[in-house]
């Protein structure tokens, strides 16, 4: 689903509710859709609300997600198996593993430290 323009709202609500609904989901791209805080707080409530024990994968990169949704996101990290590398932009990468090996992606948003650092202590 990567760069195919799902957007903030009834986009990322669809995808959201997806995620919530299929436990078969291992990988998700969802690269370059302009997903922006609002939508990286609906992906966030889904994974908060249902734990998916299949999904090993997600990439969120390219979406102008800022602080507020990577911070967001990280709230929504004990309820999901998601750890694994993270990726904040082109020139920081942190790698964070754990047992699972699952991975969270966001590379090229506009993560700044704040963010950063909620998202990496999420994922330890």
């Amino acid at each position: 689903m990567g760069w195919c323009h799902v957007g903030a709202d009834a986009g990322a609500k669809a995808v959201a509710d997806l995620l919530m609904f299929n436990n078969s989901i291992a990988v998700l791209d969802l690269r370059g859709n302009g997903l922006g805080n609002a939508g990286a707080a609906q992906i966030a409530r889904s994974l908060k609300e249902h734990t998916n024990d299949k999904l090993t994968e997600l990439d969120l990169g390219y979406n102008e997600i800022k602080d507020e949704g990577a911070c967001t996101l990280a709230q929504a990290r004990p309820r999901t198996p998601l750890s694994g590398s993270l990726q904040v932009n082109l020139v920081v990468q942190m790698a964070i593993c754990n047992d699972k090996r699952a991975g969270l992606t966001m590379g090229c948003n506009e993560i700044k430290n704040e963010g950063a650092c909620t998202l990496a202590q999420a994922l330890c």
